[in-house]
């Protein structure tokens, strides 16, 4: 598996970076909540923290989810 992009610490493929990116998901990680773009001039997917939060995810491991689902686990209505 060929590494495409390091999002908040998660190594992933093209085909894993263009699900969460399709699907609409955030990467939920233990640092806090990262939202997946994609750069037409530098065709390269990246990822921005959206979210500081720690905690959500155990350390090492992460999550990709809906804002919804997000919103539920925070109590708090941020993501859409």
């Amino acid at each position: 598996m060929k590494i495409e992009c390091i999002i908040g610490g998660v190594e992933l493929s093209l085909k894993e970076v263009e699900e969460i990116y399709s699907n609409g998901l955030y990467i939920v990680t233990y640092g806090g909540i990262w939202q997946v773009s994609y750069s037409i001039p530098q065709k390269q997917y990246y990822g921005y923290l959206v979210v500081v939060e720690k905690g959500i995810a155990p350390r090492g491991r992460f999550y990709a989810m809906k804002g919804e689902a997000i919103n539920k686990i925070l109590g708090k209505d941020i993501l859409n």
